[in-house]
């Protein structure tokens, strides 16, 4: 009964782990019992007033943005979003490492809430007459450090699970729903486009094509990573399976590669270093005929890389990019925007990550320069797992003095 009683809990509202704690001795116990069947919660719909007022808001709405979180990344919600935002001519931004929730080439995609948003970007969405915060709980990252949406925009915020609603920004209209559930509500609805709605969208759009641009450069440390997720971006197949580990070397992938569905890019919200090499094996594990692709630095690959072996002995034929810039990066970076100059315990001592990866018998090859990337390229293109040990440059991510 407790096991069922977790697994309603865990899929219900907004779905995460459940911990259930026994005593060690009556794990040891037999137990007659028959299994008994979960009883998941079905999808709460809004209710038909909430959602023709909604209706209504979104019709009087000249410069609208929909913010989509962690609820479309269910069975046929990306399909919703697409049809919903379509329908109404709304633009969307996603929630903090939520890019594949919507077509990243889409003429209606406004770009992500994430880490150092550009600030044309922050002021353009500061301008937004109504935020529809759909499927998101509207946490730090996502808010812009609890700043977006500003004081006095008008705020629509729809979520599973009513102990979000008012949780820190106050709402006009606060609605305890599924967000696939809301999109189907309105079904019904007349979708109105005011007329300077299209300049809104463009406008939107463009800042965020502004943002994806990769500016040459060359470094003498090594490769700006934005390369390489570019690379990335041009021979991941349709439905391909790409996972980050935390770190810097990982944001390129985030705004200058552009992501479509059914793609996947599978990366940890919550920062901690190690989820990469792991997360690829499950990926490759539970769907062994697509695309999977793993970037990783090497603080990340020094912490859980070793997962590799398990993808050997499985067959899972992971590709693997290793990130080598010597360095904790994203924490460097914080000591030289505070204490320029003082380096602290970010420095790597890095073991030979070519042998490393030699020794679980995968195909490895070195990139140490923008002309070794069609090499890297043709590797990824090829079937089978292949690892490549990357020399990136740190250089490129450091601020400038």
């Amino acid at each position: 009964e407790l096991i069922a009683r977790a697994y309603a809990m865990a899929m219900g509202g907004v779905p995460g782990p459940v911990v259930l704690s026994l005593p060690e001795d009556v794990l040891a116990m037999e137990c007659a019992a028959p299994p008994v069947p979960a009883t998941l919660p079905g999808a709460l719909p809004p209710s038909p007033t909430d959602a023709a007022r909604l209706a209504a808001m979104l019709r009087g709405a000249e410069r609208p943005i929909l913010l989509a979180g962690h609820a479309f990344d269910s069975p046929g919600g990306r399909e919703a979003l697409l049809g919903f935002a379509e329908a109404w001519q709304l633009p969307v931004a996603v929630s903090f490492r939520r890019q594949d929730l919507f077509p990243n080439t889409h003429p209606l995609y406004a770009g992500d809430l994430g880490l150092r948003n550009p600030d044309a970007q922050r002021a353009a969405f500061a301008e937004a007459d109504l935020v529809l915060a759909l499927g998101t709980r509207l946490t730090d990252i996502t808010t812009q450090g609890w700043t977006w949406p500003a004081p006095g925009q008008r705020l629509v915020h729809v979520c599973a699970e009513p102990r979000f609603l008012g949780w820190q920004f106050p709402a006009e209209l606060a609605i305890a729903a599924d967000a696939c559930a809301t999109i189907a509500a309105l079904a019904g609805e007349t979708p109105v486009a005011p007329v300077g709605r299209k300049a809104w969208n463009a406008r939107l759009r463009a800042i965020h094509l502004a943002d994806c641009e990769v500016i040459p450069g060359r470094f003498p440390d090594g490769i700006a990573f934005a390369e390489v997720a570019r690379l990335v971006e041009r021979v991941a197949a349709p439905d391909a399976i790409v996972t980050l580990d935390a770190g810097t070397f990982g944001a390129p992938f985030y705004r200058k590669a552009a992501w479509v569905p059914p793609q996947r890019l599978l990366a940890p919200v919550s920062g901690a270093m190690g989820f990469g090499m792991p997360a690829a094996v499950a990926a490759a594990l539970r769907h062994p005929d697509r695309q999977v692709i793993c970037a990783l630095g090497d603080g990340g690959a020094l912490m859980t890389g070793g997962e590799l072996a398990v993808a050997v002995a499985r067959g899972a034929p992971v590709k693997l990019l290793l990130s080598e810039n010597g360095s904790y990066a994203s924490i460097r970076i914080h000591q030289e925007r505070a204490h320029p100059g003082r380096v602290s315990g970010t420095t790597l001592e890095n073991p030979d990550f070519l042998r490393w990866c030699s020794a679980f018998r995968v195909p490895v090859l070195a990139v140490e320069s923008e002309a070794d990337l069609p090499k890297l390229e043709e590797a990824l293109r090829a079937p089978g797992p292949m690892a490549a040990v990357i020399r990136t440059s740190l250089q490129a991510v450091l601020p400038k003095r």
